[in-house]
């Protein structure tokens, strides 16, 4: 508590750094909204909110503090062992229990603490409260508070839930069409073999996440239909399979709060062009 941060990372800097230009220290930079290439950016300066842990996004209290220690520890974590995990799966080895529910960790955190999850969760709070206390401002004030999202990404159940899916990791040895990332490190997707009418069919537990730990390797959790596929890791090399990567990118691209970032700008001049042409 010592030191105050006021640039709070929602993309931990260390991920970032995974999809560096080769040779540089920044990364490719794509405006989704605007369907623009912009100036190469270092990790340090993409991904940040002015204390954006804070009961109240922008403004300091001791929470937003307390949080990004927490996320710290986690990053840690992340830092000190993502080579080696990398390099395991990219010689497609299992990883043990212990490293398997780590990188379950790192994958539950930061999609929840994400863009996309915090919106969803105030856009719930503020509808719920309408409906139970209509028209009172304080209970809305309260319902605006984001710590409802962050506290979330401490819910080790969550952890415990993605190492008892079926994880498909896709490897990527193509420099010319390598896995992307975003604002938003990890991206969730219905998964179009659950029922529409099924009840829990928008659960954590049956939704799959993808998450593009390097340009290498992509990590795709799915629900086990079978209690054979449950726990298992399929590795699938991809690097010949360019529409299925570009397909893997685009989804990133959709479900991005505002950027994208990669180690070129093949695919983004691709998506530009696209556009173009629809024009």
């Amino acid at each position: 508590m010592n030191q105050i941060t006021k640039d709070q990372h929602v993309v931990p800097q260390r991920h970032l750094k995974n999809f560096l230009i080769p040779g540089q220290a920044k990364l490719e930079c794509f405006n989704i909204d605007n369907l623009r290439i912009e100036k190469p950016r270092s990790p340090k300066s993409i991904c940040v909110g002015e204390f954006h842990y804070a009961l109240k996004p922008g403004e300091y209290d001791d929470y937003s503090q307390i949080v990004e220690k927490a996320f710290g520890d986690i990053e840690d974590w992340y830092g000190k062992n993502i080579e080696r995990i990398e390099t395991l799966l990219i010689s497609g080895k299992r990883l043990s229990d212990q490293d398997r529910y780590g990188v379950s960790w790192v994958i539950a955190n930061f999609y929840f603490r994400g863009h996309q999850h915090r919106e969803q969760i105030k856009s719930m709070s503020l509808e719920v409260t309408e409906w139970a206390f209509p028209g009172d401002a304080k209970k809305k004030e309260i319902a605006e508070h984001t710590s409802y999202a962050t506290n979330t990404s401490f819910d080790a159940g969550h952890a415990n839930t993605l190492t008892h899916k079926h994880w498909r990791i896709l490897l990527n040895h193509s420099t010319e069409n390598p896995f992307i990332t975003s604002d938003e490190a990890v991206i969730e997707i219905l998964n179009s073999q659950i029922p529409e009418q099924f009840k829990f069919r928008g659960s954590f537990l049956h939704q799959t996440q993808i998450f593009h730990l390097s340009p290498r390797v992509a990590i795709i959790t799915s629900f086990p239909f079978t209690k054979e596929m449950e726990g298992v890791m399929e590795f699938i090399d991809v690097s010949e399979n360019e529409k299925g990567i570009a397909g893997n990118n685009l989804q990133y691209i959709n479900f991005a709060h505002e950027y994208a970032y990669a180690p070129n700008k093949k695919l983004f001049n691709e998506v530009i062009s696209y556009n173009k042409k629809q024009e």
